[in-house]
């Protein structure tokens, strides 16, 4: 599997990686043992970054990714954990170190990037309005990657772009 340096990181990560998102489910809810063949062959097939966040699969997502890499221990220290703030549940600054807490605990302790999810203008604007480069710059002081998820228009991605100094973006399509 190839790999590039991810954003301005330091990160070594596989050029495709694996969004848990999209891993099957049973009647709505993760179906943990088709979840795991799909994540061990993706680890050794070379993909080492993992995408999940807090309200996917029902906030089991993470709680399957904690699990898996604590339990498969050879995968963990390669791996390249990233999740996100769910920003619409943001209500105050508290918050957002509230749902960083429930998350670590979730992935049990593997956070390399946490990304703001969902970013669009006007949830960007309350969020900064709480003090989210705050926020980011204390994770940044643990040694933890930043970033956002973006779906709004072209010149809002720039004016959020322009904004902080990002050290990744997804960009959904």
């Amino acid at each position: 599997m190839i790999r590039r340096k991810l954003g301005s990181t330091g990160i070594s990560a596989s050029i495709l990686g694996i969004g848990v998102m999209r891993f099957p489910e049973v009647n709505g809810r993760l179906e943990r043992g088709s979840a795991a063949k799909i994540m061990k062959f993706a680890l050794e097939s070379g993909i080492n970054y993992i995408d999940t966040g807090y309200t996917y699969h029902g906030g089991e997502s993470e709680v399957f990714v904690g699990e898996f890499l604590s339990e498969n221990g050879d995968y963990r220290d390669d791996a390249v954990v990233a999740t996100k703030l769910p920003t619409w549940l943001v209500n105050r600054r508290e918050d957002m170190d509230v749902y960083f807490e429930e998350q670590t605990k979730r992935l049990r302790g593997k956070i390399d990037i946490y990304l703001l999810h969902n970013l669009k203008k006007d949830s960007w604007l309350a969020l900064k309005d709480m003090g989210v480069l705050d926020f980011l710059d204390s994770l940044r002081d643990d040694g933890i990657y930043v970033g956002f998820s973006f779906h709004d228009t072209a010149d809002v991605f720039f004016e959020i772009a322009d904004s902080y100094s990002w050290d990744v973006i997804q960009v959904q399509h």
